[in-house]
C-alpha cells in the first residue's frame, strides 16, 4: 500500500513542490489551500486530490499531515491530525528527509537562493548529471520547481525564514549572504548569526562550502569551518571572482577568473550584477561535482531565469512590463539598478510591501531604495500570515519617500493601479512591478490591458 502524505498549504509554492516531488516517487498525495491556484491545478493534472478551503474533514487517513509555515498551528486540519494520532511535521522536516537519500547541494543565504539554485539544477541537467531539484520558483527552461532526477545529487533551496534550513545536513553547500531580514522570527541580528553559523556547522567536513566572500560577515564565519571551501564574489581576493563585468539590459557578460587563472567568458540572459554573483556560486559548485567549464558556458548561456525574477511580460507601444519578488530593500535596490541598464527613458515602480512587520522594522531602508527609481507608486500591504496593524500603512513609505525626493511616490489602492498605470506611463517607461505578495496579477492585467 503506497504512503499517503496531505499537505496543508499545498498551492504555495514550497509544499506544492513537496507534494509534485511525493507524486513522481508514486506515493498518494492529499492536500488543501484557500483558494485555486496554478499550483494546485497542476497537482490535480498529476493525480493529487486536492480541497480548496481547510477544513477537518479533509483529514481522513493521511500516514503523515506536512503543513507550511504560513499555516497557523491552530489550523483545523492540524488539529484533527493531532486528535487522530496522525505524525505532523513542518515542510522543511519533510524536504530535509527527503533529501537525505541522496548526495544534498543545498543552497541558502538572505537573497538570490532560489535563482542560484536554479542555475544549479540547470547545469548539473544540462551536464548530464540528471539531478533531483526542489527550488522555490519555476524555471523556465522545463517550466519545473521540483524534479525527480536518476542521478545522486539533489539539489535543494533552503529556506531560513522560519530557520527551517537548520533540518538540513549538506556535503555541498551555497550561501549567497547573511543579511538583517525575518526579524519577525529571529528577533535580532545576533539570533541570524547565531543560526548561520549552526547551519555551516552542519556540512559536512568531506563536503564544500561555497560562499560569497564579499559578505564580510559569511568571510568571518566560513573561518570556522575545518572542510573544504571557496568564496567567491567581484572582489579579487575571492577563489571565483568575475572580471571585465557588462550589463546591458538583459544580457551580462563577465570573464570567470578561478585561482587567479581565466577560466572563460560567460553571457547571461538574465540582468544584473546580482545575478553574475549568483552564476559565479553555480559555476563553483559545478565544477566541484565534475561539469567541464565549456558546459556550464553553455549552460549559463541557455538558462532562462526563473519566473518572477525579472520576468518579462512583454514591449507593448514602447511600454516594457516586468515582475519581479524583490520585496526586502536590497533586493529591491538591486533590481532597480539592473532595470536601469536596459535603455529607457523612466524607471517606473509599483511596489507592494510584504507584511506588516517589514514594512515598520525596514522603512527607512526602502525610503532609500525606492528613491533610485522614476515615478513610484505604493499599494496596499500584502499581509501575508500577519494580522493587520492598522498603525502601520503605505501612506508612511510614501510620506518619507515625497520628502527625499518631492512628488515621487504616490498611494494607491489595489484596484486603483493599472487605471493609474495606463493614464500616465509613457512610451519609453519600464513599468517594474515589485513585491512578494500578489502584486504578480497586476502586471498580468496591465500586460493584458496594454495587448488590447
Amino acid at each position: 500500500m503506497n504512503k499517503h502524505y496531505h499537505l496543508i498549504g499545498i498551492g504555495g509554492i514550497g509544499v506544492g513542490t513537496l507534494a509534485s516531488l511525493f507524486l513522481d516517487d508514486g506515493f498518494d498525495v492529499s492536500g488543501s489551500d484557500i483558494k485555486e491556484n496554478d499550483m494546485t491545478m497542476s497537482l490535480r493534472e498529476k493525480g493529487a486530490n486536492i480541497s480548496i478551503g481547510h477544513k477537518a474533514e479533509n483529514i481522513l487517513s493521511p500516514d503523515c499531515v506536512i503543513y507550511s509555515s504560513a499555516i497557523s498551528k491552530d489550523n483545523s486540519e492540524i488539529a484533527e491530525a493531532q486528535r487522530k494520532n496522525i505524525p505532523v511535521v513542518k515542510r522543511g522536516q519533510a524536504l530535509a528527509e527527503l533529501v537525505r537519500t541522496k548526495e544534498a547541494s543545498v543552497i541558502a543565504g538572505a537573497h538570490g537562493k532560489t535563482t542560484t539554485s536554479a542555475l544549479v539544477a540547470h547545469i548539473l541537467k544540462e551536464g548530464g548529471l540528471d539531478p533531483a531539484a526542489a527550488i522555490g520558483g519555476v524555471i523556465e527552461n522545463g517550466g519545473y520547481s521540483g524534479r525527480s532526477g536518476k542521478g545522486k545529487h539533489f539539489v535543494v533551496e533552503a529556506d531560513e525564514s522560519d530557520g527551517s534550513f537548520l533540518y538540513f545536513f549538506p556535503k555541498y553547500a551555497i550561501i549567497t549572504n547573511a543579511d538583517l531580514e525575518h526579524v519577525d522570527f529571529y528577533e535580532n541580528w545576533d539570533n541570524i548569526i547565531k543560526a548561520y553559523a549552526k547551519f555551516i556547522a552542519q556540512i559536512d567536513l568531506n563536503g564544500h562550502l561555497f560562499y560569497c566572500g564579499d559578505d564580510s560577515v559569511l568571510r568571518s564565519l566560513a573561518c570556522e569551518f575545518k572542510g573544504q571551501k571557496t568564496s567567491y564574489g567581484f572582489d579579487k581576493d575571492n577563489d571565483i571572482f568575475a572580471d571585465k563585468v557588462m550589463c546591458s539590459g538583459f544580457q551580462s557578460k563577465f570573464c570567470c577568473i578561478l585561482g587567479g587563472e581565466r577560466k572563460g567568458d560567460i553571457q547571461l540572459n538574465i540582468p544584473g550584477r546580482h545575478n553574475i554573483c549568483n552564476a559565479l556560486a553555480a559555476i563553483g559548485l559545478a565544477l566541484k561535482l565534475g561539469v567541464c567549464f565549456e558546459l556550464i558556458q553553455k549552460s549559463l548561456e541557455s538558462f532562462k531565469g526563473v519566473q518572477r525574477r525579472f520576468s518579462h511580460h512583454g514591449d507593448f507601444n514602447g511600454i516594457s512590463v516586468v515582475d519581479d519578488y524583490a520585496h526586502h530593500p536590497k533586493e529591491i535596490l538591486s533590481t532597480i539598478e539592473a532595470a536601469k541598464t536596459f535603455d529607457k527613458k523612466r524607471i517606473f515602480v509599483i511596489f507592494q510591501p510584504h507584511r506588516y512587520s517589514r514594512t515598520k522594522y525596514f522603512k527607512d531602508d526602502f525610503v532609500d531604495a525606492l528613491k533610485e527609481c522614476d515615478q513610484l507608486v505604493i499599494t496596499d500591504i500584502y499581509s501575508a500570515s500577519e494580522k493587520e496593524q492598522k498603525q502601520i500603512t503605505p501612506n508612511m513609505i510614501c510620506e518619507d519617500i515625497n520628502r527625499a525626493k518631492a512628488g515621487l511616490a504616490v498611494y494607491k489602492e489595489y484596484n486603483e493601479v493599472v487605471p493609474h498605470i495606463l493614464e500616465n506611463a509613457l512610451s519609453g517607461d519600464l513599468v517594474l512591478f515589485l513585491g512578494a505578495g500578489d502584486i504578480n496579477r497586476l502586471a498580468d492585467e496591465l500586460a493584458n490591458q496594454l495587448r488590447k
